[in-house]
């Protein structure tokens, strides 16, 4: 353990603010430390049973305010007022494993599971059902329960055989593989990673990286409008924005070094878990860990109940360390399929189909005015199809400032936004219309600009 705090604590006097950095490692360390500790005091899984009504309060304030204060419930996403509603999902998601695993009797175990299954399907949240998915499978075959096993597929079938015949909107969701836009966040904090290899930019740092410019937003309710931040908030830089991968995150906040102790701390949870734990442990972990593929679910404090991951992890390590050759394999797969983004250009190909994108025309002042829009007009020849517009800030990190859909047809593209004040290239990019694991653009025109 303490070499892990020293992997995450090292790096950040390597860091731009090392005062800060130091102070933001510390404070997820000890949040970390503290929540593995109180695992190991707490001895057993099965002693998770009472956060049930946590969890099922949450889902229950979201149906509740979906159904009262939005629109048809069946036509919407499940929307809680104060939770993204990734997190609702993930909430449906610990109630099922824990309504499956923590010695229910079976007249309250499967109608509060199929419960919990309706819930996590009605938030639409994609990396909730895999990580669900992976664990309950990982778990039950793992540990040979072919009963449960089949009560579990049973429970999502008959919750997603419910909604189908309701009539409800969000299944088509899940018949969709877009990323919803993390192909952008990850080739930005790819280039904040390039220029910050050694020691990140510090725990909880990434924000002020990623934020737009002009005001902070501090939250986006449900109607989508986000309230500006109060000053103490904007101070921090939106440290809620984040990488959307485990990999990313660790790389961008803490290095090389930082990224090699947690994939070790974490390792080390997985595979005792996976030689060691009950199904309700090795479930749960498997759950949370598998979502960090396209979010980062193990972050703390979090919305996404990592506390919840690092509990479970000290308790499955007061079952005793594992490691062995076998461990070191699945180790370096867990790994390997955390880090996606890193690799996953090397197998994705970008280039038009068609042929390259050419531009007619650009008109694009070489200078912009802090706080005031700056405007683009540009002409583009693209292969007919679908796309997406995105306007790129470097200096020399890079943020996306402007994002819009675009068809070939369309026309010229018309920009209007507002630029970081140390803004000093400019880049057009065009995108398929679904984002991918592909993390490079199709087509991309850049320019320099400097603030007067």
């Amino acid at each position: 353990m303490l070499l892990f705090v020293a992997s995450q604590c090292l790096p950040a006097l390597l860091a731009p603010e090392p005062l800060s950095a130091l102070l933001g490692s510390s404070v997820r360390c000890a949040l970390i430390v503290s929540l593995i500790l109180g695992g190991l005091a707490l001895g057993g899984g099965e002693r998770l049973k009472p956060m049930l009504i946590g969890v099922g309060a949450v889902l229950l304030t979201a149906v509740v305010f979906s159904s009262t204060a939005l629109s048809d419930l069946l036509s919407i996403r499940l929307t809680h007022p104060y939770m993204t509603q990734t997190t609702v999902g993930f909430a449906g998601g610990i109630g099922l494993l824990l309504a499956l695993f923590t010695g229910l009797k079976a007249g309250i175990r499967y109608p509060l599971a199929l419960l919990f299954a309706g819930a996590l399907l009605m938030s639409g949240s994609r990396s909730a059902l895999l990580g669900v998915g992976v664990g309950l499978l990982l778990a039950l075959v793992r540990h040979q329960q072919p009963r449960r096993m089949a009560a579990g597929l049973l429970t999502v079938v008959l919750a997603v055989s419910a909604l189908y015949i309701s009539g409800s909107n969000v299944l088509q969701r899940y018949a969709s593989i877009d990323l919803t836009g993390r192909d952008l966040i990850w080739s930005n904090t790819l280039s904040v990673i390039r220029h910050h290899p050694l020691g990140g930019v510090g725990s909880y740092g990434l924000g002020r990286y990623l934020e737009k410019p002009g005001a902070c937003e501090f939250f986006a309710g449900s109607s989508g409008q986000g309230a500006e931040c109060p000053a103490v908030v904007a101070r921090v830089h939106s440290p809620w924005l984040i990488a959307h991968n485990i990999s990313l995150q660790a790389l961008v906040e803490t290095g090389p070094l930082g990224w090699l102790g947690l994939a070790a701390l974490l390792s080390l949870i997985f595979v005792t878990a996976l030689w060691k734990g009950t199904p309700l442990e090795l479930s749960l972990l498997t759950f949370l860990l598998a979502a960090n593929v396209a979010d980062n679910t193990l972050i703390v404090p979090s919305p996404f109940f990592a506390e919840v991951f690092w509990l479970v992890g000290g308790v499955t390590l007061g079952r005793g360390l594992v490691w062995n050759r076998s461990a070191g394999l699945v180790s370096g797969l867990l790994v390997l399929l955390l880090s996606l983004p890193l690799w996953s250009p090397l197998v994705t190909r970008g280039g038009t189909p068609g042929g390259p994108g050419t531009m007619r025309v650009l008109y694009a002042p070489p200078t912009f005015q802090t706080g005031q829009p700056y405007q683009v007009y540009a002409g583009l020849q693209l292969p007919p199809g679908s796309y997406r517009a995105a306007l790129v800030a470097c200096s020399p990190t890079c943020r996306t400032v402007w994002l819009a859909p675009y068809q070939a047809s369309a026309g010229p593209v018309m920009i209007s936004t507002r630029l970081p004040q140390d803004t000093s290239l400019l880049r057009l990019s065009i995108y398929p219309a679904r984002s991918s694991l592909a993390t490079t653009a199709l087509w991309a025109s850049e320019w320099p600009v400097e603030a007067k």
